[in-house]
């Protein structure tokens, strides 16, 4: 589990950091907040197109892609060690009360989040139509270490039963691709693993919320309240 959640990680930092090279080419002003958000989808919809067309066996792919990620994301890192934050001597009681409806929100933000989190680490895969359409066909390419193809019922009884249907057979990689890349980092298949990246999905939709009020003019606690309003509808959460 450690693995997959390294690797995610550092899939995330390489998406931010070609978020904020592509942005620093084209001279496009923006925030850190959205670069960091969007840069977590970046790098996952790069990571689809890798293992979509990579034809090493799965595990082998994925790894490749975290090395690939740690390469990107190296000077991103060094960037932020060289960052200046706020330390533990420059808190006081005045400062303390003047962002506590801040620290509420923030609270509030991180409670959902690591809900989300302990959902995904201590529940198994719910068996409803889009995860059994989705989990279904990762848990399969982990099982056999490669992406294969699936067919429709029809296809699939009339090849006499070889190989794996699916009735949404002409979906495309995406989801299960995120989800196989989780999984096949920890060794094997887990629900567990194969949910996590629903928690940073749910991490950069946040930063992305919260960078886009920036960007409009809000300030922090008005964006910080957006940002809670959006990550506690529970249909979000869910999806």
């Amino acid at each position: 589990m450690i693995f997959t959640f390294v690797g995610l990680s550092l899939l995330w930092l390489a998406g931010f950091q070609i978020c904020r090279l592509c942005g620093a080419r084209v001279d496009h002003r923006t925030n850190g907040w959205i670069e960091a958000g969007a840069g977590f989808f970046i790098a996952t919809a790069l990571l689809i197109l890798w293992l979509s067309s990579m034809p090493a066996s799965l595990s082998m792919a994925s790894w490749i892609a975290v090395l690939i990620s740690t390469l990107f994301a190296l000077p991103l890192c060094r960037t932020l060690m060289r960052a200046k934050f706020i330390g533990v001597r420059d808190f006081n009681l005045a400062l303390l009360r003047a962002h506590l409806p801040h620290i509420l929100i923030i609270t509030l933000i991180s409670a959902h989040l690591a809900l989300v989190l302990a959902n995904n680490l201590s529940r198994d895969v719910y068996p409803w139509d889009a995860f059994t359409t989705w989990m279904y066909r990762a848990k399969v390419w982990v099982l056999n270490n490669e992406l294969l193809a699936f067919q429709t019922v029809d296809q699939w009884l009339q090849s006499g039963g070889e190989g794996y249907a699916l009735h949404a057979a002409h979906y495309p990689p995406s989801v299960s691709a995120i989800a196989a890349f989780a999984s096949a980092l920890s060794g094997n298949w887990s629900d567990q693993a194969a949910s996590l990246p629903w928690f940073f999905a749910s991490l950069a939709i946040a930063s992305l919320m919260f960078g886009l009020c920036r960007q409009a003019g809000f300030g922090n606690l008005l964006s910080l309240i957006g940002t809670y309003g959006l990550i506690s509808v529970p249909l979000v959460s869910m999806h």
